[in-house]
């Protein structure tokens, strides 16, 4: 670690941020994020590496969700559109986020779970499952285990 006297023991950095809005986070290495809200017509969460983010509520038009790494990625709230990429080991879950129209691609070992009510797009090519909750007309492609809306 850094700073303090030698032998003297470091504890982790804990940052708190007050923001009128916030519309994009995106955090990188194995540090985590909690997060009350995330508000706006564009709305991005990116997670690269091995830490954690938490959003308790997306108000979006629009939301893009990226996971890289072995991760977690956990979302909650409303978006018209959603656009969810899991890649690496890590898991999304969204299943708490509801969502009109979901796009969603998986390359991952870990498993993602999303909600959609209208209509789901799933790509999954890595051994992970992936399910989708909610009533959604699915159409899904892959040879990853695939659970989706009406199917």
């Amino acid at each position: 670690g850094w700073g303090g006297w030698p032998g003297d023991r470091t504890e982790a950095a804990s940052v708190s941020v007050t923001a009128p809005r916030l519309v994009d986070l995106r955090i990188s290495g194995s540090g985590s994020a909690r997060v009350d809200r995330l508000q706006g017509l564009e709305v991005g969460v990116s997670l690269t590496g091995s830490g954690r983010v938490e959003v308790a509520r997306i108000e979006a038009d629009r939301l893009e969700g990226v996971l890289a790494g072995s991760g977690a990625l956990t979302l909650g709230g409303t978006a018209r559109t959603a656009r969810l990429a899991n890649t690496g080991v890590g898991t999304i879950e969204a299943d708490g986020l509801a969502v009109r129209d979901l796009t969603l691609s998986s390359e991952s070992a870990g498993d993602t779970r999303a909600a959609a009510s209208e209509t789901a797009r799933v790509v999954a090519t890595g051994t992970g499952s992936v399910i989708v909750t909610g009533n959604a007309a699915c159409t899904s492609a892959g040879t990853a285990s695939i659970r989706c809306g009406r199917e």
